[in-house]
């Protein structure tokens, strides 16, 4: 199965082509909100790395986020013109699992925790069980207090909130807390296209209806419709 992997979730641009779980290629650039006017030249540079076309991949893997509004827009929009032009199938993953995947074989449980601006932060905790990672609360936006109070036991904590909270998190919660390397903070594309093939192959791909991004919104915030 070959397969393209695409992030635009956060600052950095990520791309890998794997070929069933082997990564042919992968890329990722520092790219701040750029992400519209270099993603299609980096997606044909790394096809042409792999020795790909679009014609001969089988779908493409997605980070819908939660992250950055625009550079997940851009992603999404991305994968939907391609998706118009070639018959492939399409699987998508969230940002908070990609991050939490870097922590290979932690017994601990593990934090996702990204900035969402505003002293808000997107949070997840999960558990690897076997060999599989679970999210063992709900995807959320939280405040920072908030965020504490969901931490029970021993938890080690990644993204790139803790440029932020790391601080107040060493304080507040003592012993409970262990923090990953930096470098283990941000989604890495390989990452994304393994757990893609994964779940491609126990579950098949996703229905392009569903093509979104996931986005959590504040409590307070009500959305109506004008009538």
């Amino acid at each position: 199965m070959k397969l393209l992997a695409i992030d635009t979730s956060c600052d950095f641009l990520g791309l890998a082509v794997l070929e069933d779980e082997t990564v042919k290629a992968s890329l990722v650039n520092r790219l701040d909100r750029t992400h519209a006017s270099v993603l299609i030249p980096r997606i044909k540079e790394m096809l042409n790395l792999s020795g790909f076309s679009f014609d001969m991949l089988d779908g493409f893997v997605l980070d819908i986020g939660p992250g950055s509004f625009t550079g997940l827009r851009i992603g999404v929009a991305t994968v939907k013109g391609f998706l118009s032009v070639y018959k492939k199938g399409i699987k998508l993953i969230k940002s908070l699992e990609v991050i939490a995947a870097n922590l290979n074989y932690s017994n601990l449980d593990i934090c996702t925790v990204l900035d969402a601006k505003k002293n808000n932060f997107y949070f997840c905790l999960f558990r690897r069980i076997g060999e599989t990672l679970k999210p063992i609360s709900k995807y959320q936006l939280l405040k920072v207090e908030e965020l504490i109070s969901k931490i029970k036991g021993q938890t080690i904590f990644l993204g790139d909130g803790l440029l932020i909270i790391k601080d107040l998190l060493k304080k507040r919660l003592g012993d409970k807390a262990r923090f990953a390397d930096k470098e283990l903070w941000y989604p890495k594309p390989e990452k994304l296209g393994l757990i893609g093939y994964k779940r491609i192959k126990k579950q098949g791909f996703d229905n392009k209806k569903d093509l979104l991004p996931f986005y959590i919104y504040p409590k307070e915030c009500t959305i109506t419709t004008l009538k």
